[in-house]
């Protein structure tokens, strides 16, 4: 995952902007953590929702995965067997600050 971005990652879902979801990128109650990331690329490249994904997704699109780095479509940060992808993490109840410790904690490694 690219630095830079995890930190814009951390810091988003640190913010009061986005409400969580869960088993959808995003939908009328809020986003999921990868939603979020969708939502940070979407703004840096000023493109809309539906020109990247439909809005009943569950997993990052390829544009949104090279741009950030993350290594898979559900999320994976690591290639550490403990850590299972953010989506999994998001959908079992993981709140944005619990998840947001987690990338920090591979974005220090990286």
């Amino acid at each position: 995952m690219k630095k830079e971005i995890a930190e814009l990652w951390i810091t988003a879902l640190k913010s009061d902007e986005y409400k969580q979801t869960r088993g959808t990128l995003k939908d009328e109650k809020g986003y999921c953590c990868l939603g979020v990331l969708c939502d940070l690329y979407l703004k840096e490249k000023d493109t809309l929702w539906e020109d990247l994904v439909s809005l009943r997704a569950k997993y990052l699109p390829k544009e949104v995965r090279e741009w950030s780095g993350v290594q898979s479509s559900a999320g994976k940060i690591s290639d550490d067997k403990a850590v299972k992808c953010l989506s999994y993490e998001n959908d079992s109840g993981l709140t944005f600050v619990e998840i947001s410790a987690i990338i920090k904690l591979y974005q220090e490694v990286l």
